[in-house]
């Protein structure tokens, strides 16, 4: 077996990277290939370099985005002549109106896929099924009824609020109307949790409806 030559007659790999990694050794004590090492050992010294660059460099970190982010959390002035506060006053009025019809279609879509399962046809395959499609079809039926009970809660309150900020109008009081909306006491800090957590019962009721759905189906 023979071994490589102690000190090697070549040519030098001549790449001061090497000396980088292997400070105050001779180049031409090793073979060639030691320049491939060092070329790669480079390389991995200049991804590290710049992935930590990158990471000192996040947005977050700096000046602009934190001043942007201040702007964007506060709250902008409510300045402006009568007719530019009436427009923001109806502004929310249908904002409000747009949410209630939000949630309405939600709510006409649930009893419609019940509806579309228990009519029909389908209806006889789903009455046949086994008994845990069975269950699992009530479940989501009272899911539905669940969420619609919350929807309604929800949709009740945005018409008190809406009649509030109707009462608004006349006196033009802009940041009353601001708070019942978004304000800390105002329709969003606090019930909003009755949106929520109806979403989240529709959503599982249409899981189980369509599980039912595809049971019957295939």
């Amino acid at each position: 077996m023979t071994t490589p030559p102690r000190h090697y007659s070549g040519s030098k790999p001549n790449d001061p990277r090497f000396r980088l990694l292997c400070p105050g050794l001779d180049e031409s004590r090793f073979p060639p290939y030691i320049s491939t090492m060092s070329s790669l050992g480079s390389r991995y010294l200049s991804l590290k370099r710049w992935s930590t660059v990158l990471v000192q460099r996040q947005p977050e970190d700096t000046e602009e985005y934190q001043e942007s982010e201040r702007i964007l959390k506060g709250w902008p002035p409510l300045e402006g002549n009568d007719a530019s506060k009436l427009e923001y006053l109806k502004h929310l009025i249908s904002l409000a109106s747009d949410d209630m019809k939000q949630v309405t279609v939600y709510v006409s879509v649930g009893f419609a896929v019940t509806a579309l399962l228990l009519s029909g046809k389908l209806s006889e395959n789903v009455l046949a099924a086994d008994l845990p499609v069975r269950v699992v079809l009530m479940c989501g039926i009272a899911l539905l009824a669940a969420s619609g009970t919350f929807f309604y809660r929800y949709v009740r309150r945005i018409h008190i609020t809406r009649m509030a900020l109707a009462r608004c109008i006349p006196s033009l009081d802009i940041v009353r109307a601001r708070e019942l909306w978004a304000g800390a006491a105002g329709m969003g800090a606090r019930h909003l949790r009755a949106y929520n957590v109806g979403l989240t019962l529709l959503l599982l009721g249409f899981l189980c409806e369509g599980y039912v759905a595809a049971a019957v189906i295939l």
